[in-house]
Formats: C-alpha cells, sequence, structure tokens
C-alpha cells in the first residue's frame, strides 16, 4: 500500500514538474489617439516592434518603457508582465513590473516580484529602497529599516536612502535616531519635499516646535517639486519621454516656480517639436500673460481657437489678459464663450463675477458667484467674495447663511474664522435681527439633518447672548 502511495506522490509531482508556466500576456496594443503627433509615432514605433518579435521579452518591455514614459501605466504593466514571462531571468523587467504592481496597490505582488528581482541583481541600491518603502507600508518595520541601512552603509550620498531609513526608524519610534538621517536627506537634495515633511513630523513628535515649523515651511517650499532622480534605471524611462512632453514637464515646472520667461521658451521648444498643438499655444498665452506681453499672448490666442474655436481654456486665458488691459466688456465675451464650452467651468464663473464687478454690475455678480460655488462648493475664496459683495449689497441674511458655511468648511482656523464672521455681524444687522437670522438658518440646518452646521449655529448663538 505504501508503495502504491509513494508512486501517486512521484507521479503527481512529476506532472507537477512538467506543467507549463502560465504564458505571458498579451501584448497591449496603444491607445496613442489622445498623444501629441512626435509621441503618437514614438508608441506606435515600439509597439509595432514588439508585435513583430512576439517571444521577444526585451522588445516588449522596451514598448513598456515607452507607455511608462508618457504615464501609461496599466498598458506598461502587461508589457512588463510579458517581458519578465518571456526572460524572467530579466532584473530590469522584475523591477519595473514591482514599481508598478506597488503603485496599482497590489503591494504583496510587487514585494514578491522585489525580491526575486533582487535575487539576481542583489547590489542594485535603489531597488533595495524600494523593497524597503514596500515593506514598510505593508508593516513590516524591521525588515523595512534593515533594508534601508544597508542601502545607506552601501550608498551614503543617497538622499533616497536616507530618507527611507529615517521613515523606518521614526515608524518603529526611533524619532531621535531618525532626524540625523532625514536631516541628511535634505542636505543632500534641499528641494526633497518628502524628506522635508517627515523631518517636521519627527521633530514635532520630539516637541521640537521651532525645527518642526521649519521643515514644515521648507515642505511647503518644496512640495511641488519634483523627488530626487537617483535611479539610473528609472532614469533610462524618463530619457525615452523625448517628445514635446519633456518640454512640456519643464515648462509646467518652470511656470509653478513663477521663472515665466525660461517657461515661455520652454513651450515654444515643445510647439517646434508638435508643429501646432492648441493646448501649448493656451499654455504660451498664460506665459506672456504673466510677462505681459500682450502682443504675443494674443497671437497664441489667435493660434489655439483657429485651431479648435470652442477651446475653453484659451478663451478663459485670454479674457485675463483683457482683465489687465482693462478691457473688461471683451473679458466678459471671452468668458462666456469659455462657458458655452464648459458650463461646468467654476472658476470661469468666478473670474466672469469679478468682470461683472467691475462692470457695476452687482446682480450678475451675484449670479456668477453662486454659479462657481454650485459646481465647486469647496472654492471658499469665492464664498468670502460673494458674502464681501452680499453685505455690500445690504443682503445680510444671505450674507449670513455663506458666513456660516465657511465656518462650517474648516478652511482657515476655527478661531480666525469665528473672529472674521463676528467681525462681520454688525453689516449683516442688529444683534437681535442677526439672532433671527441664526434662528432662522438652525432651523433649516435641522431639518436637513446637518449636525456639524447646526452645532457652530449654537455656538454663535450661545456668543450672541452672553
Amino acid at each position: 500500500m505504501r508503495s502504491h502511495a509513494l508512486l501517486l506522490v512521484l507521479l503527481v509531482g512529476a506532472a507537477c514538474a512538467r506543467r507549463p508556466a502560465p504564458p505571458p500576456p498579451d501584448l497591449p496594443a496603444p491607445n496613442a489617439a489622445g498623444f501629441l503627433p512626435a509621441v503618437r509615432a514614438q508608441v506606435e514605433a515600439a509597439y509595432a516592434r514588439a508585435a513583430a518579435s512576439p517571444e521577444d521579452g526585451e522588445a516588449a518591455g522596451r514598448h513598456g518603457m515607452v507607455l511608462d514614459a508618457y504615464t501609461q501605466y496599466d498598458a506598461a504593466r502587461a508589457c512588463y508582465e510579458r517581458a519578465h514571462g518571456l526572460d524572467p531571468g530579466s532584473f530590469r523587467w522584475g523591477y519595473y513590473l514591482a514599481r508598478l504592481q506597488d503603485a496599482h496597490g497590489d503591494r504583496a505582488a510587487a514585494i514578491a516580484t522585489l525580491r526575486g528581482a533582487l535575487e539576481r541583481a542583489p547590489d542594485y541600491v535603489p531597488a533595495r529602497i524600494a523593497l524597503s518603502s514596500m515593506l514598510l507600508a505593508s508593516g513590516d518595520g524591521e525588515q523595512a529599516r534593515a533594508l534601508a541601512e544597508r542601502a545607506v552603509k552601501d550608498a551614503p550620498g543617497s538622499a533616497p536612502a536616507r530618507y527611507a531609513l529615517g521613515r523606518a526608524l521614526a515608524a518603529k519610534g526611533q524619532r531621535a535616531e531618525a532626524v540625523p538621517q532625514l536631516e541628511e536627506a535634505v542636505r543632500i537634495a534641499p528641494g526633497y519635499a518628502a524628506a522635508h515633511y517627515a523631518l517636521a513630523l519627527a521633530h514635532r513628535d520630539l516637541g521640537h516646535a521651532e525645527a518642526g515649523s521649519r521643515a514644515m515651511s521648507a515642505y511647503e517650499k518644496s512640495r511641488d517639486a519634483d523627488p530626487p532622480a537617483d535611479d539610473p534605471l528609472v532614469d533610462e524611462i524618463r530619457r525615452l519621454d523625448s517628445g514635446s512632453l519633456v518640454y512640456l514637464r519643464q515648462a509646467d515646472q518652470l511656470y509653478k516656480e513663477k521663472r515665466f520667461a525660461e517657461a515661455a521658451a520652454a513651450y515654444e521648444s515643445a510647439l517646434a517639436v508638435e508643429g501646432e498643438d492648441k493646448s501649448i499655444h493656451t499654455a504660451l498665452v498664460a506665459a506672456y500673460f504673466q510677462m505681459k506681453d500682450w502682443p504675443k499672448a494674443e497671437a497664441h490666442y489667435k493660434a489655439a481657437v483657429a485651431r479648435d474655436p470652442s477651446f475653453a481654456k484659451a478663451h478663459f486665458n485670454m479674457a485675463l489678459v483683457r482683465v489687465q488691459q482693462g478691457d473688461f466688456k471683451g473679458a466678459e465675451e471671452l468668458l462666456r464663450k469659455a462657458l458655452a464650452a464648459d458650463p461646468d467651468d467654476a472658476p470661469a464663473h468666478a473670474q466672469l463675477a469679478a468682470v461683472y464687478e467691475a462692470l457695476k454690475e452687482p446682480a450678475q455678480a451675484v449670479g456668477e458667484y453662486r454659479a462657481a460655488l454650485q459646481k465647486d462648493p469647496r472654492a471658499q475664496e469665492t464664498r468670502a467674495l460673494l458674502v464681501r459683495r452680499l453685505l455690500a449689497d445690504g443682503r445680510g441674511r444671505e450674507a449670513l447663511d455663506e458666513l456660516l458655511q465657511l465656518l462650517a468648511a474648516r478652511d482657515i482656523p476655527p478661531e480666525a474664522a469665528r473672529r472674521a464672521v463676528r467681525q462681520a455681524y454688525p453689516k449683516v444687522g442688529t444683534p437681535a435681527q442677526v439672532a433671527g437670522y441664526l434662528k432662522d438658518a438652525r432651523r433649516r440646518a435641522a431639518a436637513r439633518g446637518d449636525g456639524d452646521l447646526l452645532a457652530i449655529i449654537d455656538a454663535e448663538l450661545a456668543a450672541l447672548t452672553r
């Protein structure tokens, strides 16, 4: 009997050994319709090469790298899975696949894939840093710390390695030990926003208020900057972005930094690559608006609408030029065109309200402020402008409703919000009138079941009766 059982085990084992590996996923056809022309040609060429060699893992992986460069992550992941299946001994495809698995939220698969890849290239520090981050996020702080320590030992000048170790130490409650690592990370890479933020939290938890405030201020200044590039394999992907997008990304960053002349030059370079594109022309309208170069802004606006007369963003950007020129009627006409193309554009409604303020048409301004808030109720700056307009028009009851919404939004410190609201009460009416308006607002909030607003109104009523 035992011999029969042993034979069965051997047969099952042999069958399992002969079981073929699952086939790699199909090569995804690119959806390049929305790409700019130069990028579309690059993507389609990479796909054609991969499709012509269906058993070539390198070709599939290279197609994935091109898609990855242009943020087509789902399709890129499928390409990396195919490349990894065709060439399982390649570290590169396993590493790229793990990155996108993790970004997609499939952390367990990412950790397994990256562990397998590191068996083939154990000395690649960026992969060890990536694995440390994944393990920390999955709750395995001890292994995360060990990997980060080894990364710092092998690459002491790596800001990401220092950041990884600082985070791992902080997660284990060793904040005093984390601070020097995080400080070294921001010394190496002064624009490393995530490291500044982690440092601010570590200082806060240690009770270092002044140092924490400095670190948080540095974070706020650098929050839009890219993290330090310290990964040769990822750099290879970035270098594939050789179309106009490389100029556009540079231009967008320069614009955020208020370096408008340099941003305009980068946008012009992107335009030279693409030939003509309405979005790039429209970005140039904004750049030249900031530089007060009205003729160039006008020229790019005309070029944009020549390609798409209903392009809302072009009309909006040119409206800002008209406002600066003092041509409020011209701005009104352009904003109406923008809203005809995109009625849900809250900033266009808000800007049109400001134009009506300049044209001394308060009723139309109120209507546009309300339209903007209907499209984006979180736009508290717009709500504050509506309050100011309503108070100026003697519409205190309506203004009070909006003031209460500002209190409920909690977008500004509660004490500052209450102080601003109470300073507005004399413009709303007498104390008795304000109390009556608040009671009416309370009834409406109760009917809606808005508990947060009820609590705010009760606090205001109590303050009035003191």
